[in-house]
């Protein structure tokens, strides 16, 4: 029977997955955090097995893929800032863990590995945006060191996820604080949890090695997405901070083909079919007009098992 086996299983996408995933064989949960564990214990999900584990352990990783057919790595370290003062673990864990990943995959024999990466690697200017890149390009050329199925699915802000945006700006109401916005110019891709699910399930179906995939979702300004009757106030933006965020880079059009829902990002010298001639950005007409039909699924759902 097949297993799958799941990084980063008591973050926001990790439960989400869990709880979604249209999965008829054994599931793997491997994480660090083994209060988030019990939590998820309680829950008495029969076809899961939790492993206590970090994906910078290369020897765990390796007992861990025993047997696994399809491997999700959502595992990653996100805060932004944190990034900028601890540069070793952003490193660590995003790049030379993707790196574990891969490799101990495909010691292992697992038949596909679909690594989870953000908007902001493209082209990045902080240091977990550079972080994420570079577990990219390793994901992207591990597809040359073995037999293993090895792609990337790209997704910009995960509405409801642990610490996202709108949650934050939720609390500070509530608490009738005035909110802080770097600039009323900005603007980010949106997609809640349930639909990254769905998109997941859709680029293990179609996958064959070595691409990207960059699902089509609405694009709002940061203003929109602040809570009804919210207080804010401009304060300009932080280091390394930009007000726009890129799915798919004017660089990459060359050899990516475009779909009704998504564009998948193949390996140079591929010739791609899409005839977009910019980037696809959070401040493209295109991007922004495509929130009024909710394409992403801009409701907010929770990942709570």
């Amino acid at each position: 029977m097949r297993t799958v086996l799941i990084t980063g299983i008591t973050g926001s996408l990790g439960t989400a997955l869990l709880k979604h995933l249209e999965w008829d064989g054994p599931i793997r949960g491997l994480s660090r955090d083994e209060q988030k564990q019990d939590r998820l214990r309680q829950a008495k999900i029969p076809q899961l097995r939790l492993i206590l584990g970090d994906i910078r352990d290369p020897q765990k990783l390796r007992m861990a893929f025993r047997g696994v057919d399809t491997v999700i790595h959502t595992a990653a370290l996100k805060i932004v800032p944190e990034g900028t003062f601890n540069a070793d673990e952003i490193i660590a864990t995003n790049t030379h863990g993707t790196f574990n990943v891969c490799r101990e995959a495909i010691h292992s024999g697992a038949r596909r590995v679909l690594c989870i990466s953000s908007d902001k690697a493209v082209e990045p200017t902080t240091l977990y945006g550079a972080s994420k890149m570079c577990a990219e390009q390793l994901a992207i050329q591990a597809n040359n060191w073995g037999e293993t199925k090895i792609s990337v699915v790209r997704f910009g802000n995960l509405l409801a996820s642990r610490g996202a945006f709108t949650e934050r700006m939720q609390e500070k109401t509530d608490a009738g604080e005035t909110l802080e916005i770097t600039s009323e110019k900005m603007t980010r891709f949106w997609l809640n949890l349930r639909y990254a699910v769905t998109f997941i399930e859709r680029c293990l179906d179609d996958m064959i090695g070595g691409e990207i995939f960059a699902p089509k979702i609405p694009a709002r300004p940061l203003l929109k997405m602040l809570p009804p009757n919210a207080q804010w106030r401009e304060v300009g933006l932080r280091q390394q901070e930009r007000l726009f965020e890129t799915l798919v880079g004017v660089r990459e059009l060359e050899h990516t083909d475009e779909f009704e829902t998504h564009y998948v990002i193949r390996p140079w010298p591929h010739k791609g079919n899409t005839r977009r001639e910019n980037a696809y950005r959070s401040d493209d007409p295109e991007s922004r007009g495509s929130s009024d039909h909710n394409e992403g699924g801009l409701e907010e759902t929770s990942s709570q098992i």
